[in-house]
């Protein structure tokens, strides 16, 4: 047993590889490419530590084969954690422990962002630069797709910048509640030459304000929807109780066109 753990260094180096090597082919990281890496850098380091002494010895002798060779495992075991490291920074899951999800997207929210094919960038523009609450909401969608990214600018250190995206709603309102201060801002969205503004005056930046804007962008041309009139059907533009003026807003932030027919016109 004990000469097998001696070899089985490179046993565990070549699982590691093998890992490395798979993610490099298919970029996905699975759970059982960590357990590969694992049990790799276990083989490795027991190994090593049946090794000890000979490695010792073999100092002491100033064995130079012996040296290099145990040097380059240890050297190439430190590289494979460093990777693993690093693509444990760049794969971060998110759990969401809240009762009403508050920090996780909607269903509707991922499907859309996974339909993120090409750089999706967000400029938000916000007095002071970063806000919290907002980049905590756009990180979010980060985190989902590594192909959108998102920055902050300050239009009133950055004018020239708010003059060349045409920012104008931006500011600082209090919430009338709980008497705390927001700020409310201009977001850019833009993604293959095409772009999409969310302008919020004294409200804050939502889920479905994001999601919309990124479903406008990557679904492209708008569906229509007709309701027909003519015959005592409900008006989509009356606010009253009975009017569907709310269930026509709906559909519009859903990236809907919304239009009439009359019938008894077109007859």
């Amino acid at each position: 047993m004990k000469e097998q753990l001696k070899k089985a260094d490179l046993l565990g180096l070549a699982i590691i590889a093998a890992a490395v090597i798979s993610y490099s082919v298919r970029s996905i990281w699975s759970p059982y490419q960590t357990i590969a890496v694992v049990v790799g850098g276990v083989l490795v380091v027991a190994s090593l530590a049946v090794k000890s002494d000979e490695i010792r010895a073999g100092l002491g002798r100033r064995s130079a084969r012996f040296g290099i060779n145990s040097a380059v495992s240890v050297v190439f075991l430190l590289g494979i954690l460093a990777f693993v490291n690093y693509l444990g920074a760049q794969h971060v899951k998110r759990v969401d422990m809240t009762t009403e999800k508050i920090y996780s997207l909607s269903d509707q929210s991922v499907n859309v962002v996974q339909q993120v094919k090409q750089d999706l960038r967000i400029k938000a523009f916000y007095p002071g630069g970063e806000y919290g609450p907002a980049k905590d909401l756009l990180e979010l969608y980060k985190a989902k797709n590594n192909k959108i990214s998102y920055e902050f600018i300050d239009p009133d250190k950055q004018p020239q910048v708010a003059q060349q995206y045409n920012v104008t709603q931006y500011g600082e309102f209090q919430n009338p509640l709980s008497g705390e201060s927001i700020r409310s801002g201009t977001l850019i969205v833009e993604m293959g030459g095409k772009t999409e503004r969310i302008e919020k005056q004294s409200e804050p930046v939502r889920e479905e304000d994001v999601t919309n804007a990124l479903m406008k962008i990557v679904k492209g041309q708008k569906k229509t929807i007709y309701f027909v009139q003519g015959h005592g059907e409900k008006n989509i533009d009356d606010n009253e109780k009975n009017g569907y003026s709310n269930v026509k807003a709906g559909l519009e932030k859903d990236n809907y066109v919304i239009k009439t027919l009359n019938l008894v016109q077109e007859n």
